[in-house]
């Protein structure tokens, strides 16, 4: 059993439907505050995947396979010290970014209305994990494929970039 300190607000409100109550935190016992913290745990890890269904009906993937992907990127940014698994303005590296858009390209040609929509639903995080759990399910061929696009795109941004850097960036529109 591991024993760990914490630095607490006395106190603690709490919110729901309109109204409020305070809770005395220095009033709750060690193994209380224990159990709090691992039914928090619980709800934040569990809660990553409440959209599992949703993304493995839109790409044919597996519930069960793509909500354990999705608790297991939630215990992986805690254990990173992080309390989001993507964070706003986080850095992506720029592999990542394209082959995302490239997914994205490629789901949006093949996917129905219904699963434009479902995807469209989503928030940024969610649409970030479906994009993976589309490129994961591929099988080793299409991945290849897929990142032969990815190097290719990433080598046309920076060529764009050179050539952009050489007119000295001073130019109107």
């Amino acid at each position: 059993m591991a024993k760990y300190e914490l630095n607490l607000p006395k106190t603690f409100d709490i919110a729901a439907r309109g109204k409020s109550v305070t809770i005395n935190l220095e009033n709750l016992k060690d193994d209380i505050i224990g159990k709090l913290v691992l039914h928090g745990l619980t709800q934040k890890v569990a809660d990553a995947a409440a959209s599992a269904k949703k993304v493995a009906e839109e790409s044919g993937g597996d519930a069960s396979d793509i909500g354990k992907g999705m608790m297991q990127a939630v215990v992986d940014a805690l254990e990173a010290g992080q309390w989001g698994t993507r964070v706003p303005g986080q850095a992506v590296t720029d592999e990542v970014k394209v082959r995302r858009s490239v997914v994205r390209k490629l789901f949006g040609m093949k996917a129905s209305d219904e699963a434009k929509a479902a995807f469209k639903a989503l928030d940024a995080s969610g649409q970030a994990a479906h994009l993976d759990a589309l490129f994961d399910k591929q099988n080793d061929a299409r991945k290849a494929a897929i990142m032969v696009d990815v190097a290719n795109e990433i080598k046309l941004a920076k060529e764009r970039a050179e050539a952009v850097k050489a007119l000295g960036g001073d130019f109107a529109l």
